[in-house]
């Protein structure tokens, strides 16, 4: 979903990987989910605020 709104994704060696927007020089870090695919409630409740300012010119 933020390829969709310009993020490129980067992994590490880690379980953390990286969004970053190129032109808004926004960088995202979080855990991968592990052991299953499903994203914890911070996780995604951070996504929506990043994604917020993106909407409102905030960010």
């Amino acid at each position: 979903m933020l390829n969709h709104f310009g993020f490129n994704k980067i992994e590490g060696n880690g379980s953390r990987v990286k969004f970053i927007h190129p032109t808004k020089q926004l960088v995202l870090s979080i855990h991968k989910p592990h052991p299953s695919n499903i994203l914890k409630e911070y996780v995604v409740r951070e996504v929506q605020a990043l994604l917020k300012g993106l909407e409102h010119g905030n960010a």
